[in-house]
């Protein structure tokens, strides 16, 4: 049987976990919670 060129791919769903510390302020979103996105965002691509 002759295999195609194609690879099998199949889709997987990530979670992203942000956590906030305890010295971020609480208005709005902090310094440390969008560099967590950056990075989390970056590793899962």
């Amino acid at each position: 049987m002759k295999q195609s060129g194609k690879k099998k791919t199949r889709d997987t769903t990530a979670f992203l976990y942000e956590r906030l510390s305890r010295d971020d302020n609480l208005d709005g979103e902090s310094y440390s919670i969008g560099n967590q996105k950056k990075l989390l965002t970056k590793v899962v691509k």
